[in-house]
């Protein structure tokens, strides 16, 4: 068997706080504060305390070429067993066709092999991780709305007291040379467009036993994420138009409708076909079944699970690599991708008459397990969802007036 070192490994000096026994046996609680180096894998998410012989042994192994397990631990003093430990925890790679240590180096290569940024591929790798286990956490624990609006009043009391006052919502600069008044905008309240724009609030509760038409999803649908015409640069490549922008025009979003009561279409998950506006059934799922898995998805958010359908926005983030290759800020473009198509579901979905919300509370692998996606080549950057809106929302409450001025100033 062969081995080598994964270009992701991490190493960082870790803080830890503890009781001091002796004094606590004697009657005083006294905490005592240590450093511990620290290497972090985020092919696996493992965690391990690290010696600095450790760290001097992991620089020596090569991450660019295969070495024999057994001669490499015999040049560096440690038996196989600490390198077979080491790559079980994703720290290193092997050779092995088959068994758990494959997955790593598997997505080690796909990450290479995509033009990913380094820093880039570490952090998107940590953080799906980080995002899984942020959910583990939490225990799928279901969140009541209405609960929530009852206790909303007294829960940010609580949580001004302990966290203080939120940074000003307006901002000002006190060093601008003058302050120059706007004309007083005025707006046609019959003009569609404006009236979307001013109406649209997230909703997250919807009719019950009402299901959703096929032609208002198709509609949203193909508003949204449908291609709306190309322009071909040659024979093989050719740019996208939709309603939305998006980097290099290369649109890597994907749509994965999770339907729970759209009318003509079976529940379950489902892909939509951009390139002839079809949806692909992956899989046919029970709808209780299928809204525990999709509140699952939304680390417990039960809203979530209550919509009509709810779309999983995935991002193919090789589409975009392939043009701007190991750039730091081709990740953030993807992802500000996703944010101009879930302004359009909104406004979409409120000119249609839905509600909608979009949430990026998020379980990424829960998400890449259901809909077999290749990670992390392909991973969920958040859920939009709509449904049939109910008569008095308690997620959606009344605004106060607004107009441009100060607060208080009056209309």
């Amino acid at each position: 068997m062969r081995i080598k070192r994964s270009k992701y490994c991490l190493a960082f000096l870790k803080a830890t706080e503890a009781f001091d026994v002796q004094a606590f046996l004697q009657g005083n609680v006294l905490k005592t504060s240590t450093v511990e180096l620290t290497g972090y894998s985020p092919l696996s998410g493992e965690e391990i305390s690290l010696r600095g012989e450790d760290l001097d042994r992991l620089t020596r192994i090569a991450d660019d070429r295969w070495q024999d397990v057994d001669g490499l631990a015999t040049t560096l003093g440690v038996p196989a067993s600490w390198l077979m430990d080491l790559a079980a925890q994703g720290f290193l790679l092997t050779d092995e066709p088959m068994g758990p240590r494959k997955r790593w180096r598997e997505i080690h290569d796909r990450v290479d092999s995509e033009s990913w940024n380094p820093a880039v591929a570490a952090f998107h790798l940590a953080s799906l991780h980080l995002e899984s286990s942020a959910a583990e956490a939490q225990g799928d624990k279901e969140v009541d709305l209405t609960e929530m609006k009852r206790n909303s009043a007294e829960d940010t009391e609580a949580f001004l007291e302990r966290h203080g006052p939120p940074p000003e919502a307006f901002q000002s600069r006190p060093d601008a040379a003058k302050n120059e008044p706007l004309p007083r905008p005025e707006y046609d309240q019959e003009d569609h467009f404006f009236k979307t724009l001013l109406e649209r609030k997230t909703h997250r509760t919807f009719e019950p036993q009402t299901p959703l038409g096929l032609e208002t999803l198709s509609r949203l649908l193909h508003l949204t994420f449908g291609h709306q015409g190309l322009y071909r640069l040659s024979p093989e490549v050719f740019t996208l138009h939709k309603t939305s922008p998006s980097g290099g025009s290369l649109h890597p979003i994907e749509a994965y409708p999770v339907v729970h009561d759209v009318q003509g279409l079976a529940p379950g998950l489902y892909h939509y076909r951009a390139e002839d506006h079809s949806l692909e059934l992956l899989r046919e799922i029970s709808a209780d079944d299928l809204r525990s898995m999709t509140v699952g998805f939304a680390q417990g958010q039960t809203f979530v699970g209550t919509a009509q359908a709810a779309i999983v926005l995935v991002a193919r983030f090789a589409r975009n690599f392939w043009k701007y290759k190991r750039q730091l800020k081709t990740y953030a473009v993807v992802h500000q991708d996703a944010g101009h198509l879930n302004q359009t579901f909104h406004l979409t979905a409120t000119r249609l008459g839905l509600g909608a919300f979009y949430t990026a509370a998020i379980d990424p692998l829960r998400i890449a397990e259901a809909l077999d996606l290749p990670t992390p080549s392909e991973s969920a950057l958040g859920i939009c969802g709509c449904g049939v809106k109910t008569p008095d929302d308690p997620s959606s409450p009344d605004l106060e007036p607004s107009s441009p001025g100060p607060l208080g100033s009056g209309p």
